[in-house]
């Protein structure tokens, strides 16, 4: 062979070959989250035997008299936001209505994100006989817009100390709160919780698309196996509202209007590694429709590259630069062979490594899925996602697209409102209470402990530390002494309990010198 020759064959083969490895990997990776032998999260409740058909009247309501703290009693919030879902939030609502109890009840909130058509209303008709509460992005300080600012108020709204999180337009089954729920109870580790999701619709283009979501699906939870993660879909998935607020929230990624998932999964395994899960139930499965048109389905998948180039993570970079590289050996193998540079067999070679790459861990997953059928169709897929990937990918660095009636884009974007802000010490005369407290803050010391040597009610040492914190006098920090934690005005008081302190240099300064 010609030096060129064997350079553009082993170009071919690599990229081939590495993925054909990959996928392997993810395979193991999956069938040991199935049989239990990689850390995974499980729905069932210790002691109690899986009942696939039992459907009762969920209890939305937290249950009185119980602390939704309790680990053996997990209390969660359902987080939805939405905009212009009249069409859908119906079958939505009778989901919900029909869970199964779990023993610390569930409370439902949906932000309506600017709708113009009858969401609220349908909403607020539901709170007559459903105890479903409804926030209006209009009624915000400052108006915001988009997916993320509805999150946001979601959470700060929430009640609980676990978030739930599904989109308007998904299905779920009659399990799926509970299978969370016995998630938490079982792996009280846990801070992140991912779920799987199943996209239905009849034709060609919606089964090609529920394969490709398969695909996702299959590396998301591989990778949480591996202790690697690096995608989950925010249509299915849980984590802590105390955390949410530890790592700052979307601060970093306002302008970026996709990413509400996987940004926070990446932030979330950097503070707290090992902590994310992936939930393997049947029962958690969220199903929601395919994209009925071409058109709409390229606006949807723009809208999910538009985050890759603002990963702050190399996992998820490398696995997007793999697939994409392996995609292309079929456009690529093909131009090879038609010049002559590459021989048929070769680029046969290449094609088969990477087809056999994905069967080996679509199989797995689509058999979990209930779609083992669409396994036949990869060749199908394969012959259209070259052409597919570089488009979305490219529209996707550009940044801008349409999303429900909006352009979106980082010019576009009204960004998430956030209190987060960087303390700095500003002039202020310490009242008797503030010296007090900061007569107490020369060494870490727990908020309970504080309690009890100033002898100030709990209301009004929550208020004193907050003032102290605004004007940089004291610090935070938590889940350990070591852990500083960044001030947040929205998030202090449901964080506070659980806070260390320390005085700040200017805090000492000030209790020193009065």
């Amino acid at each position: 062979m010609r030096a060129a020759t064997w350079l553009s064959a082993a170009a071919l083969l690599a990229p081939a070959a590495l993925y054909l490895g990959q996928m392997g990997r993810f395979r193991r990776a999956w069938k040991s989250l199935a049989s239990g032998e990689l850390p995974v999260a499980r729905g069932q409740w210790p002691g109690e035997a899986s009942n696939k058909n039992s459907l009762t009247t969920g209890n939305w309501q937290l249950a009185s008299g119980n602390s939704p703290l309790a680990s053996d009693n997990p209390a969660f919030s359902v987080l939805i936001a939405a905009r212009n879902e009249a069409e859908n939030l119906p079958h939505l609502l009778r989901d919900l209505a029909a869970q199964q109890p779990v023993p610390g009840g569930f409370e439902v909130l949906i932000v309506d994100d600017h709708s113009t058509d009858n969401t609220a209303r349908l909403v607020l008709e539901a709170a007559t006989t459903l105890p479903v509460r409804l926030l209006t992005l209009a009624d915000q300080p400052g108006s915001p817009t988009g997916k993320k600012a509805a999150i946001r108020a979601a959470v700060e709204a929430a009640r609980t100390p676990w978030l739930l999180f599904t989109d308007a337009d998904c299905r779920l089954s009659a399990g799926w709160v509970r299978a969370y729920a016995g998630a938490v109870v079982r792996d009280p580790a846990a801070r992140f919780i991912s779920g799987p999701v199943l996209l239905t619709g009849a034709g060609a283009l919606a089964t090609l698309q529920g394969l490709e979501l398969a695909g996702l699906v299959g590396v998301g939870a591989a990778g949480i196996g591996l202790g690697q993660p690096t995608m989950c879909n925010g249509a299915n998935l849980a984590y802590r509202r105390a955390d949410f607020f530890a790592v700052g929230g979307f601060a970093g990624n306002e302008t970026v209007a996709s990413g509400d998932d996987e940004f926070l999964l990446h932030k979330l395994h950097a503070a707290f590694p090992g902590s994310i899960r992936f939930l393997a139930e049947e029962a958690a499965i969220v199903r929601t429709a395919a994209q009925p048109t071409l058109r709409q389905l390229l606006r949807q998948r723009v809208r999910w590259a538009s985050k890759w180039q603002h990963y702050q993570t190399r996992a998820p970079q490398q696995l997007a630069v793999l697939v994409l590289a392996a995609n292309l050996t079929f456009p690529a193998g093909a131009g090879l062979w038609a010049t002559g540079l590459v021989p048929a067999p070769v680029v046969g070679l290449a094609w088969a490594a990477k087809l056999l790459g994905d069967a080996l861990l679509l199989r797995p997953v689509l058999r979990f899925l209930g779609r083992p059928g669409w396994l036949r169709w990869v060749p199908v897929l394969q012959l259209t996602y070259a052409p597919y990937a570089l488009l979305t990918g490219l529209a996707g660095l550009r940044g801008g697209y349409e999303w429900k009636g909006r352009q979106l884009g980082p010019s576009a974007i009204n960004p998430v409102r956030t209190s987060t802000f960087t303390s700095q010490p500003a002039p202020h005369s310490v009242n008797d209470a503030e010296f007090d407290v900061l007569d107490e803050l020369y060494f870490v010391t727990p908020f309970a402990e504080l309690l009890k040597k100033t002898g100030l009610p709990r209301p009004e040492l929550v208020e004193t530390l907050r003032r102290l914190m605004d004007v940089g006098y004291v610090r935070s920090f938590w889940p350990d002494p070591d852990t500083e934690l960044a001030y947040e005005e929205s998030s202090f008081g449901a964080l506070v309990g659980d806070c260390q302190f320390l005085a700040s240099k200017e805090g000492l300064l000030q209790h020193n010198t009065r």
